[in-house]
């Protein structure tokens, strides 16, 4: 599990290993699956991606912004406002804001923000909460773990709230544009 003495660290392994985990969880989120309703071939939408739309939720999103970064940014601003990143390549850039906090921001062809990810590490009472980022509460699962995403078609993108079980939970937001598929709207 993520520990706070290996981003202290700064190990170069470790931090690659969060990177591959946080791109792997985006990759699988923005899937064709969340882009036809957030269903599967079966029609039921997974349990781990409990998916609401913004109208049955908040009408209007909470989470628009990371520390000043909004989805179609240049990867030039998104430098202003984090720092220089700890990895960067052509579609990504990966950030260690502190020990307990690491954000890793996608770029699309046209090196737009299209999602933004942020990971809480055994950061407790610092993370943020479910109703501070989605704008609703959310019912913990037997093992404590936390599992929601709100899609905002109005405002083109989605957010989900992710919380491990444990004593040590780790948090991972995420906000990602929806991608429009060629003759749908």
């Amino acid at each position: 599990m993520f520990t706070s003495s290996a981003v202290k660290s700064k190990n170069p392994v470790y931090l690659l290993l969060l990177f591959v985990a946080i791109r792997l969880t985006i990759g699988a989120m923005s899937g064709e699956a969340l882009a036809q309703g957030g269903q599967s071939s079966t029609g039921a939408a997974p349990p781990s991606q409990q998916a609401t739309s913004a109208e049955d939720s908040a009408a209007k999103p909470r989470y628009r912004e990371y520390r000043g970064v909004k989805l179609g940014m240049s990867p030039g601003e998104v430098r202003q406002k984090l720092g220089t990143p700890r990895e960067s390549r052509p579609d990504e850039d990966g950030f260690i804001l502190n020990d307990k906090e690491v954000a890793q921001v996608f770029y699309d062809a046209d090196k737009k923000v299209r999602a933004i990810s942020v990971t809480y590490m055994n950061a407790g009472e610092k993370a943020p909460s479910p109703f501070s980022i989605l704008g609703v509460e959310v019912q913990p699962s037997s093992d404590g773990s936390l599992h929601k995403l709100i899609r905002y078609p109005e405002e083109g993108y989605w957010v989900s709230y992710n919380r491990s079980p444990g004593a040590a939970p780790v948090v991972t937001v995420t906000m990602q544009r929806i991608e429009r598929q060629p003759g749908k709207q």
